[in-house]
Protein backbone atom coordinates (compact mmCIF):
# COMPACT_ATOMS: atom_id res chain seq x y z
CA UNK A 1 0.00 0.00 0.00
CA UNK A 2 2.86 2.39 0.90
CA UNK A 3 4.36 1.27 -2.16
CA UNK A 4 1.53 2.57 -4.14
CA UNK A 5 1.40 5.71 -2.65
CA UNK A 6 5.27 6.80 -3.13
CA UNK A 7 4.43 5.67 -6.72
CA UNK A 8 1.62 7.73 -7.07
CA UNK A 9 2.84 10.86 -5.32
CA UNK A 10 5.93 10.51 -7.58
CA UNK A 11 3.54 10.70 -10.60
CA UNK A 12 2.10 13.65 -9.33
CA UNK A 13 5.47 15.26 -8.82
CA UNK A 14 6.33 15.04 -12.26
CA UNK A 15 3.35 16.98 -13.74
CA UNK A 16 2.01 20.16 -12.95
CA UNK A 17 -0.35 20.23 -10.28
CA UNK A 18 -3.74 20.71 -11.21
CA UNK A 19 -7.43 20.47 -9.92
CA UNK A 20 -7.64 17.04 -8.24
CA UNK A 21 -9.18 14.50 -10.63
CA UNK A 22 -10.90 11.25 -9.71
CA UNK A 23 -8.27 9.19 -10.89
CA UNK A 24 -5.80 11.34 -8.92
CA UNK A 25 -7.03 9.41 -5.49
CA UNK A 26 -4.64 7.24 -4.31
CA UNK A 27 -7.44 5.15 -2.51
CA UNK A 28 -9.07 4.68 -5.61
CA UNK A 29 -6.01 3.68 -7.23
CA UNK A 30 -5.59 1.58 -4.63
CA UNK A 31 -8.60 -0.37 -4.94
CA UNK A 32 -8.38 -0.68 -8.40
CA UNK A 33 -4.87 -2.51 -8.59
CA UNK A 34 -5.93 -4.77 -6.33
CA UNK A 35 -9.41 -5.76 -8.44
CA UNK A 36 -6.98 -6.51 -11.17
CA UNK A 37 -5.07 -8.43 -8.95
CA UNK A 38 -7.64 -10.59 -7.83
CA UNK A 39 -9.18 -10.56 -10.91
CA UNK A 40 -5.77 -11.97 -12.12
CA UNK A 41 -5.41 -14.75 -9.24
CA UNK A 42 -8.80 -16.19 -10.30
CA UNK A 43 -7.85 -16.28 -13.44
CA UNK A 44 -4.93 -18.57 -12.75
CA UNK A 45 -6.62 -20.24 -10.16
CA UNK A 46 -9.20 -21.38 -12.86
CA UNK A 47 -6.19 -22.06 -15.44
CA UNK A 48 -4.35 -24.17 -12.96
CA UNK A 49 -7.61 -26.30 -11.76
CA UNK A 50 -8.16 -26.75 -15.43
CA UNK A 51 -4.70 -27.67 -16.21
CA UNK A 52 -4.52 -29.83 -13.39
CA UNK A 53 -7.21 -31.73 -14.32
CA UNK A 54 -5.93 -32.42 -17.50
CA UNK A 55 -3.07 -33.82 -16.38
CA UNK A 56 -4.49 -35.98 -14.19
CA UNK A 57 -6.78 -37.28 -16.32
CA UNK A 58 -3.40 -37.78 -18.44
CA UNK A 59 -1.14 -39.22 -15.42
CA UNK A 60 -4.17 -41.60 -15.17
CA UNK A 61 -4.05 -43.04 -18.37
CA UNK A 62 -0.24 -43.30 -18.64
CA UNK A 63 -0.63 -45.01 -14.83
CA UNK A 64 -2.69 -47.24 -16.43
CA UNK A 65 -1.02 -48.28 -19.38
CA UNK A 66 2.25 -48.71 -17.43
CA UNK A 67 0.45 -50.99 -15.40
CA UNK A 68 -0.39 -53.00 -18.07
CA UNK A 69 2.54 -53.04 -19.26
CA UNK A 70 4.76 -54.39 -16.61
CA UNK A 71 2.00 -56.99 -15.55
CA UNK A 72 3.14 -58.73 -19.54
CA UNK A 73 6.39 -58.09 -18.97
CA UNK A 74 5.95 -59.52 -15.60
CA UNK A 75 4.28 -62.79 -17.05
CA UNK A 76 6.55 -62.90 -20.12
CA UNK A 77 9.45 -62.87 -17.63
CA UNK A 78 8.21 -65.94 -15.95
CA UNK A 79 7.68 -67.94 -19.02
CA UNK A 80 11.08 -67.48 -20.18
CA UNK A 81 12.30 -68.09 -16.96
CA UNK A 82 10.33 -71.46 -17.38
CA UNK A 83 11.25 -72.12 -20.29
CA UNK A 84 14.91 -71.87 -19.73
CA UNK A 85 14.64 -74.27 -16.91
CA UNK A 86 13.39 -76.41 -18.83
CA UNK A 87 16.28 -76.46 -21.33
CA UNK A 88 18.95 -76.05 -18.85
CA UNK A 89 17.13 -79.29 -17.26
CA UNK A 90 17.71 -81.20 -20.74
CA UNK A 91 20.82 -80.15 -21.70
CA UNK A 92 22.49 -80.74 -18.56
CA UNK A 93 20.96 -84.57 -18.92
CA UNK A 94 22.14 -84.70 -22.76
CA UNK A 95 25.63 -84.06 -21.26
CA UNK A 96 25.31 -86.33 -18.82
CA UNK A 97 24.49 -88.91 -21.54
CA UNK A 98 27.25 -87.77 -23.84
CA UNK A 99 29.47 -88.61 -20.93
CA UNK A 100 28.08 -91.84 -20.03
CA UNK A 101 28.53 -92.91 -23.82
CA UNK A 102 32.10 -91.33 -24.22
CA UNK A 103 33.14 -93.49 -20.77
CA UNK A 104 31.78 -96.49 -22.69
CA UNK A 105 33.15 -95.67 -25.90
CA UNK A 106 36.91 -95.62 -24.08
CA UNK A 107 36.46 -98.33 -22.18
CA UNK A 108 35.71 -100.13 -25.16
CA UNK A 109 38.16 -98.90 -27.05
CA UNK A 110 40.29 -100.25 -24.13
CA UNK A 111 38.76 -103.78 -24.87
CA UNK A 112 39.30 -103.75 -28.73
CA UNK A 113 42.68 -102.73 -28.25
CA UNK A 114 43.29 -105.59 -25.99
CA UNK A 115 41.35 -107.97 -28.15
CA UNK A 116 43.82 -106.64 -31.10
CA UNK A 117 46.97 -106.90 -28.92
CA UNK A 118 45.85 -111.13 -28.36
CA UNK A 119 45.15 -111.90 -31.94
CA UNK A 120 48.65 -110.18 -32.86
CA UNK A 121 50.09 -112.65 -30.58
CA UNK A 122 48.26 -115.18 -31.32
CA UNK A 123 49.49 -114.77 -35.19
CA UNK A 124 52.66 -114.17 -33.86
CA UNK A 125 52.47 -117.63 -32.88
CA UNK A 126 50.59 -119.58 -35.38
CA UNK A 127 53.48 -118.31 -37.94
CA UNK A 128 55.98 -119.62 -35.47
CA UNK A 129 54.48 -122.95 -35.62
CA UNK A 130 54.08 -122.54 -39.49
CA UNK A 131 58.25 -122.03 -39.74
CA UNK A 132 59.39 -124.80 -37.23
CA UNK A 133 57.04 -127.38 -39.67
CA UNK A 134 58.69 -126.16 -42.55
CA UNK A 135 61.78 -125.85 -41.18
CA UNK A 136 61.62 -129.92 -39.69
CA UNK A 137 59.77 -130.64 -43.20
CA UNK A 138 62.94 -129.31 -44.57
CA UNK A 139 65.72 -131.27 -42.09
CA UNK A 140 64.20 -134.48 -42.39
CA UNK A 141 67.01 -137.14 -43.88
CA UNK A 142 66.51 -140.98 -44.73
CA UNK A 143 67.53 -142.23 -41.84
CA UNK A 144 65.05 -140.68 -39.29
CA UNK A 145 62.06 -143.06 -38.14
CA UNK A 146 59.17 -142.80 -39.65
CA UNK A 147 56.72 -142.48 -36.59
CA UNK A 148 58.61 -139.93 -35.52
CA UNK A 149 58.14 -137.99 -38.20
CA UNK A 150 54.82 -138.39 -38.77
CA UNK A 151 54.01 -137.67 -34.71
CA UNK A 152 56.03 -134.58 -35.48
CA UNK A 153 54.24 -134.16 -38.32
CA UNK A 154 50.91 -134.48 -36.77
CA UNK A 155 51.62 -132.73 -33.90
CA UNK A 156 52.04 -129.91 -35.49
CA UNK A 157 49.19 -129.62 -37.77
CA UNK A 158 47.13 -130.24 -34.34
CA UNK A 159 48.88 -126.82 -32.89
CA UNK A 160 48.11 -125.44 -36.41
CA UNK A 161 44.70 -125.75 -36.20
CA UNK A 162 44.40 -124.96 -32.33
CA UNK A 163 45.88 -121.34 -33.54
CA UNK A 164 43.30 -121.18 -36.78
CA UNK A 165 40.68 -121.88 -33.98
CA UNK A 166 41.73 -119.18 -31.99
CA UNK A 167 42.15 -116.78 -34.39
CA UNK A 168 38.85 -117.70 -35.71
CA UNK A 169 37.47 -116.97 -32.01
CA UNK A 170 39.84 -113.55 -31.40
CA UNK A 171 38.74 -112.09 -35.01
CA UNK A 172 34.62 -112.76 -34.16
CA UNK A 173 34.76 -111.41 -30.81
CA UNK A 174 36.59 -108.38 -31.97
CA UNK A 175 34.27 -107.80 -34.62
CA UNK A 176 30.94 -108.32 -32.63
CA UNK A 177 32.69 -105.75 -29.95
CA UNK A 178 32.66 -103.22 -32.73
CA UNK A 179 29.70 -103.85 -34.10
CA UNK A 180 28.15 -103.25 -30.70
CA UNK A 181 30.01 -100.11 -29.94
CA UNK A 182 28.84 -98.51 -33.27
CA UNK A 183 25.40 -99.18 -32.37
CA UNK A 184 25.73 -97.91 -28.80
CA UNK A 185 27.32 -94.73 -29.96
CA UNK A 186 24.83 -94.28 -33.29
CA UNK A 187 21.85 -94.39 -30.22
CA UNK A 188 23.34 -92.44 -28.04
CA UNK A 189 24.23 -89.68 -30.45
CA UNK A 190 20.51 -89.65 -31.51
CA UNK A 191 19.68 -89.54 -27.54
CA UNK A 192 21.46 -86.66 -27.05
CA UNK A 193 20.22 -84.88 -30.08
CA UNK A 194 18.94 -80.79 -29.29
CA UNK A 195 15.58 -80.30 -28.10
CA UNK A 196 12.53 -79.03 -29.65
CA UNK A 197 11.76 -75.85 -28.41
CA UNK A 198 8.38 -76.21 -26.36
CA UNK A 199 5.40 -73.77 -27.90
CA UNK A 200 4.82 -70.71 -25.69
CA UNK A 201 1.67 -68.53 -25.30
CA UNK A 202 3.49 -65.96 -26.83
CA UNK A 203 4.31 -67.32 -29.99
Amino acid sequence: MFTVIAAWLINAAGRPFAEPQEHDEPNATVANDWRVHVDQMHQHSDGIKTSLKEAKSYLDRLQEDIGKTLEKVSSREKYINNQLELLIQEHRGAQAKLSQARERYQQASGGVTERTRVLAEISEELERVKQEMEEKGSSMSDGAPVVRIKQSVTKLKQEVVQMSVRVGVVEHTLLQAQLREKSLMTRDMHATGPPEPAPGPFS
